[in-house]
């Protein structure tokens, strides 16, 4: 029968003791690095924001297709908390392209703008147009005018038109 000395048994506790701390500590640091990669990429004091849009449609009424046509629409946005978003209007035609059916298969080109110049078509950051910057101060609506024009093109079929966009706000 072995006797365990007290060296042995000093040494078998400092090489037990010492596996423990190391797993111990392996566990707390990477605890405490998940808490801290959290903590910078969530920051106190930070929330969700949820964020509402009203919307009052471009509608062109009667158009002469030999002359420019424009209309003016508005979005609303009205947010929980002081929130920075983007906001972008989607078509579902081709980028680039944005069209109103009407009777017969015509198609009525018009475009949408944030501002009043019509410079930079208002899109949804890919090919047919720039998405809007917007600050909302969490207490107050926001509103986002916009500005519609159907341009001088060939004659179409008369009758009602339409289209259907989907107004996107990306935080």
């Amino acid at each position: 029968m072995r006797r365990l000395t007290p060296a042995c048994l000093a040494q078998t506790l400092a090489q037990t003791l010492a596996r423990t701390l190391a797993r111990t500590l392996a566990r707390t640091l990477a605890r405490t690095l998940a808490v801290t990669l959290l903590c910078l990429l969530w920051p106190a004091g930070s929330a969700f924001a949820a964020c509402q849009i009203d919307t009052r449609p471009v509608a062109f009424g009667v158009v002469d297709v030999t002359r420019l046509n424009d209309s003016n629409g508005e979005i609303a946005l009205n947010c929980t908390i002081a929130t920075e978003v983007e906001v972008a209007l989607s078509s579902s035609e081709a980028p680039g392209q944005r069209y109103m059916a009407g009777p017969d298969g015509g198609r009525l080109t018009y475009d949408l703008y944030p501002d009043a110049t019509r410079s930079v078509p208002w899109g949804d950051g890919t090919g047919n147009g720039a998405t809007q910057p917007v600050l909302n101060d969490g207490e107050s609506t926001t509103r986002l005018p916009i500005y519609g024009r159907v341009p001088q093109q060939a004659a179409v079929p008369p009758g009602a038109y339409s289209d259907s966009l989907t107004v996107l706000v990306n935080f």
